[in-house]
């Protein structure tokens, strides 16, 4: 099941092209393999049909990618656009028109969305399952090793499942249809990195969870960071620690209607190797922060020329819409602490150290250490 889901995910490109009945009826089996495309139905309908071949019950879904998860009260065509597959051999939902995705869950806009679904034995209203907040993690492991002349060599491992996962994969798509050099200089100029980049990732057809994803960089900033500050990296990922990933984008305005959510959590570590003679100043102080369907905390430590700072986000929002007062309440709670996350951390050389350093006195003018 697993082998057919894949091979129609990633060999019928989406593409919908209608003629006549075409919007509501799917094309033949032998159209779709001819064409090697079709839209979500067609997909739907192949992928039935090669289980049938193997003798595998299946069930066609109607389903809506909009931001609804309500019914509507009066039954119109409207109410659905999509067409995914239900498996009752393993109760379970599978897209197989969406590239990136995966056997072993749905696609974002498929999650916890009410569903008809449609068989010889009749119709069914159900309702497709809402994720956890341990079924979307990623973890951002990034090491920095930096040289008193500022240059910093760095290091992020990426480690995701769910839908971040899937969101992992879709990057992985465009650095090979557009190029790793012009993607990965896009995504560094985004987040402040430069230099020398590099990627090590799988196709991103392999389906298999977590997504191992390696960036590299190598950069010489001016001004020198050990002289004018040093700000933690968020990691070269195309998926930063953020409440934006779980709540979506914290608007000015006080927030009227209900907006989507997801339940997730996100892990960060970055951690700076200094050289010889280099000492941080004083550490920031922990960050705690936490509403109902929020959590953050932010906590740095030193030892051994090692400064480490982490960032743990979480969000047990599982319903998939928020209401006006949840959102503002995460909003609130964490506008409360944005201007002290991912502080500048200051440096101070240490005595009987490195040639041509002032012994006990600040690289950046402030604190001595």
């Amino acid at each position: 099941m697993r082998a057919i889901f894949d091979w129609v995910s990633h060999n019928i490109r989406y593409v919908a092209v209608t003629f006549g009945n075409g919007r509501y009826v799917p094309n033949d089996t032998h159209t779709i393999l001819s064409r090697r495309f079709g839209d979500c139905k067609d997909a739907a309908t192949l992928f039935s049909a090669l289980l049938a071949a193997k003798g595998i019950d299946s069930e066609q879904v109607l389903i809506d990618l909009n931001s609804d998860y309500r019914l509507p009260q009066t039954p119109v065509l409207q109410a659905f656009n999509h067409v995914i597959v239900y498996v009752p051999a393993l109760d379970r939902y599978l897209d197989p028109s969406f590239a990136y995705g995966s056997f072993e869950h749905l696609p974002m806009k498929d999650l916890g969305k009410p569903v008809v679904r449609v068989s010889p034995h009749g119709a069914t209203l159900a309702r497709t399952p809402a994720p956890g907040i341990d079924d979307n993690v990623v973890t951002l492991d990034t090491s920095v090793s930096m040289t008193r002349s500022g240059r910093q060599q760095g290091r992020t491992a990426i480690a995701a499942r769910g839908e971040f996962a899937d969101v992992l994969r879709g990057f992985l798509a465009r650095v090979e249809a557009k190029g790793k050099d012009n993607e990965m200089a896009t995504l560094a100029k985004a987040i402040g990195l430069g230099g020398k980049i590099g990627l090590d990732a799988p196709p991103w057809t392999d389906t298999r969870e977590p997504v191992h994803v390696t960036t590299t960089w190598d950069m010489q900033p001016a001004p020198n960071p050990l002289e004018t500050g040093w700000r933690a990296p968020p990691g070269l990922s195309p998926i930063v620690a953020s409440p934006t990933l779980f709540f979506g984008a914290f608007d000015t305005h006080k927030r009227v209607y209900p907006a989507g959510c997801r339940p997730g959590k996100v892990v960060q570590n970055v951690d700076l190797a200094l050289p010889d003679g280099v000492a941080p100043g004083a550490l920031p102080p922990p960050i705690t922060q936490r509403t109902p369907l929020f959590s953050f905390r932010e906590f740095w430590s030193a030892a051994d020329h090692h400064v480490r700072e982490t960032i743990e986000i979480a969000s047990s929002a599982t319903a998939r819409v928020c209401t006006p007062e949840q959102i503002e309440a995460v909003r609130g709670a964490y506008r409360g602490i944005a201007s002290r996350v991912r502080p500048v951390l200051q440096f101070t050389t240490q005595p009987g150290n490195a040639a041509g350093a002032t012994q006990g006195h600040a690289l950046t003018g402030g604190p001595k250490g």
